[in-house]
């Protein structure tokens, strides 16, 4: 993410647009700490960012970690399919709807091509863009197809955009108040001076668990209640902790990377003083521009690393 592009946020799409030169760093932080991973074989890095208040915080820096992954390499629908066995769990994306469902046959003889499934619903296969093979799924779900929006646009989302939806990246957690980060998740975000495309509601790049339930990426955990959700998955890369009721858990993180959002707005320096304690006890410090990331007024962070 170039620091020269001012992004924004939106209630609404067709709403007003507020451009804030603050914006375009959580999500390129975000971005750096997901390429940071590659470099942490035995270490954990501890990312602390401190902003004048929380709001929309954390849902940027995971909007940059998702935004930061390449789409996946997925073979074409009909090769996949082929390949197959009767009773595995898949998403299937076409252009309108995604859903889930359990594979059973692949009929390729006369006509053209179909899928069955365990509904017994038939699937024309020229009319798949991609699908994908699943762990497990409870029961069939479908949902309507996000459309990408400007912010996909402006960094080459959309053009594995299927790929990403049918089998999109699940290394992300974050911590907090799950009410308020549902909610930061259904703003817009926008690139000032791009049209081309509306904005991009967040919740289409985060995809978190549970708000779609036939598709998800992103892990949000309550931080009430947090300790019972230990270990994570394993794999969960990445994990956000937005504020001091998250951040008491970093001792129990046992991820590459975390990301600890502290909102001065708050009259309580626990979490301040925990991560410093944190610091102190045998971490090497790392500096923050070594990362590839310029922070601007009013944001302030620091980094070290500790042994995983």
């Amino acid at each position: 993410m170039k620091a020269r592009t001012t992004l924004g946020l939106a209630e609404l799409s067709a709403g007003p647009v507020y451009a804030a030169r603050w914006v375009g760093p959580l999500v390129a932080l975000g971005a750096r700490a997901w390429r940071s991973l590659a470099k942490m074989s035995g270490k954990q890095l501890v990312i602390t960012v401190t902003v004048p208040r929380r709001d929309f915080a954390a849902v940027l820096v995971g909007c940059g970690w998702l935004m930061a992954h390449p789409a996946a390499t997925l073979s074409s629908p009909l090769e996949t399919l082929r390949e197959l066995a009767p009773g595995t769990p898949v998403r299937i994306v076409t252009d309108g709807m995604i859903k889930t469902s359990v594979f059973r046959s692949l009929q390729e003889g006369n006509g053209p091509a179909r899928a069955r499934m365990e509904d017994g619903v038939g699937w024309l296969v020229d009319k798949i863009n991609a699908v994908s093979a699943l762990p497990e799924i409870e029961r069939p779900e479908r949902a309507p197809r996000p459309l990408p929006g400007i912010a996909e646009q402006f960094t080459g989302l959309d053009r594995g955009w299927n790929a990403r939806l049918a089998c999109p990246p699940t290394d992300l957690a974050i911590v907090g108040t799950r009410a308020w980060l549902l909610e930061d998740a259904r703003a817009h975000l926008t690139v000032e001076g791009r049209t081309s495309a509306p904005p991009s509601q967040m919740s289409s790049l985060l995809l978190p668990q549970g708000m779609q339930p036939a598709i998800w990426s992103t892990r949000l955990y309550s931080s009430a209640g947090f300790a019972d959700q230990l270990p994570l998955p394993s794999e969960v890369q990445a994990v956000i902790l937005d504020g001091a009721g998250a951040i008491k858990y970093l001792d129990e993180v046992e991820t590459p990377i975390v990301v600890c959002t502290i909102d001065r707005s708050i009259a309580d320096e626990t979490a301040a003083e925990f991560i410093v304690q944190r610091r102190n006890m045998g971490s090497d410090p790392v500096a923050v521009a070594s990362l590839g990331w310029e922070s601007v007024p009013g944001i302030e962070a620091l980094a070290f690393e500790v042994p995983l």
